[in-house]
């Protein structure tokens, strides 16, 4: 069963198990919602989940809003801005909300 119509990168599946994310062949982030019960795969229309995909293999955070992608070294993306999220005591937020031995 074909998710998209034209060059589409390859998918990722959401946590959540409800959303499919792939990169549209003309450089945007796709999302589509879909069902799966016992052997029936039902399928939503596809959505722009961001106008411009990075190029590289894709990851979805756990929440679904935002994307971690490899990029190029020195291709037209290593020139442009990137937001970057880090997570400073990781572990120790971790450990605080998900205590042992309880």
């Amino acid at each position: 069963m074909a998710i998209s119509k034209g060059n589409a990168g390859p998918p990722v599946w959401s946590r959540n198990g409800r959303e499919l994310f792939y990169p549209s062949g003309n450089g945007e982030v796709m999302v589509v919602s879909y069902t799966a019960k016992g052997d029936v795969f039902m399928q939503g229309a596809p959505r722009v989940w961001r106008t411009k995909a990075p190029q590289g293999n894709l990851e979805v955070s756990p929440d679904g809003q935002r994307l971690v992608a490899t990029m190029p070294v020195g291709g037209p993306e290593a020139k442009t801005e990137h937001e970057i999220v880090f997570l400073q005591n990781f572990a120790d937020e971790l450990i605080r909300r998900v205590p042992t031995g309880k």
